[in-house]
């Protein structure tokens, strides 16, 4: 899996640490060659999750929103998901 993190401090801080590890581990589980670029912004983390194959995208968006509902966080999600397969949704911080 490739990860690329963008406009993030030299030391991330642990609860970011700690979700962005569960995040790669939900992906993981579904995609191991999937792709992900998070971009953090002054007020929110936008992420873009590219499934290495488009049938893995309605697996990941499932377990991507199972998670965020176990964390109790809201997202922001794209429309073109179904379009275009590239998983991307905005988060809060």
């Amino acid at each position: 899996m490739i990860v690329d993190l963008r406009n993030f401090r030299a030391i991330i801080p642990d609860n970011e640490q700690q979700y962005l590890t569960l995040l790669k581990g939900v992906i993981l589980s579904v995609d191991g060659n999937a792709s992900v670029i998070i971009n953090r912004g002054v007020r929110e983390m936008h992420f873009r999750i590219s499934p290495s194959e488009p049938k893995y995208s309605q697996m990941l968006l499932h377990d991507i929103l199972s998670l965020h509902t176990l964390l109790k966080i809201r997202l922001s999600l794209s429309k073109s998901i179904r379009l275009t397969s590239t998983i991307s949704f905005s988060m809060p911080l």
